[in-house]
């Protein structure tokens, strides 16, 4: 069973293309690692939608999670600084880089 990896990062105030692009991207490279990529672009599915009800999808759908994977943007954004608090406070393990989330899963993998 695939690892499921939250993406965290700035979604609110930017143009949504700039959004999809920057999350589809590192999804993609999250499930060229054989990972589970969970975007919050996909789990909202609406540019419009209220931030209060949006962060409440995405928080939800993170707790799902195996663990997180923190794109650099998240310095700039509320949420993914509530979604790094709410999972080291859960014990998710969180990632800022992909090569440590790479290590992280082969770590997981049962050895032959």
């Amino acid at each position: 069973m695939k690892q499921k990896i939250y993406i965290a990062g700035k979604v609110t105030g930017l143009p949504p293309e700039e959004v999809a692009a920057k999350f589809a991207t590192t999804c993609a490279r999250v499930a060229m690692e054989g990972l589970e990529p969970i975007s919050p672009i996909e789990v909202v599915n609406n540019p419009e939608a209220e931030w209060n009800s949006a962060m409440k999808q995405c928080l939800n759908a993170l707790m799902k999670c195996d663990a997180v994977l923190a794109m650099p943007c998240y310095e700039q954004s509320r949420g993914a600084k509530v979604e790094l608090w709410l999972s080291f406070n859960l014990s998710i393990p969180v990632f800022f880089e992909l090569e440590e989330l790479k290590q992280w899963n082969n770590s997981r993998q049962p050895t032959q």
